[in-house]
């Protein structure tokens, strides 16, 4: 990785660079609910409130914990999915949250989600699908 793409030295930097290129792991976020200040994450979603990738990680923060955080809506921009379908799979559609401008395609709830990697899934449906294919009847 070139110093140009990797990501600041800092939690945002870090976090966000994360949701682009590895997806969103609930357990990552799971431990931000407990170990990471309102104010830090509020900070975050202050500094970039129409980037994708900001409005992610406050979405999944929000979601995760129940919790709103003391920012206003994000502004008009284009809607998003609140994770990367390319890495993740995921519903195809979802409720829309006017508030972080994402459409809510997580499979599940804060209590329970099942959230795959999109390479994971695939490997699973090549091999029932294989397995599928090998099996006769008589």
């Amino acid at each position: 990785m070139s110093p140009r793409q990797a990501p600041d030295e800092s939690l945002a930097g870090h976090l966000t660079f994360a949701l682009e290129y590895e997806g969103v792991d609930l357990a990552v976020i799971a431990a931000m609910r407990d170990a990471i200040p309102d104010a830090e994450n509020e900070a975050m979603v202050r500094r970039a409130p129409t980037g994708c990738r900001a409005r992610r990680a406050w979405f999944l923060y929000e979601w995760a914990t129940g919790r709103p955080l003391a920012v206003p809506d994000a502004p008009k921009v284009q809607s998003a999915p609140a994770v990367e379908p390319a890495l993740q799979y995921a519903h195809e559609q979802g409720p829309r949250s006017v508030r972080h401008r994402l459409t809510d395609i997580l499979p599940g709830t804060p209590e329970f989600a099942a959230l795959t990697d999109e390479a994971v899934a695939m490997v699973e449906r090549v091999s029932a699908e294989g397995t599928d294919a090998g099996r006769t009847t008589a």
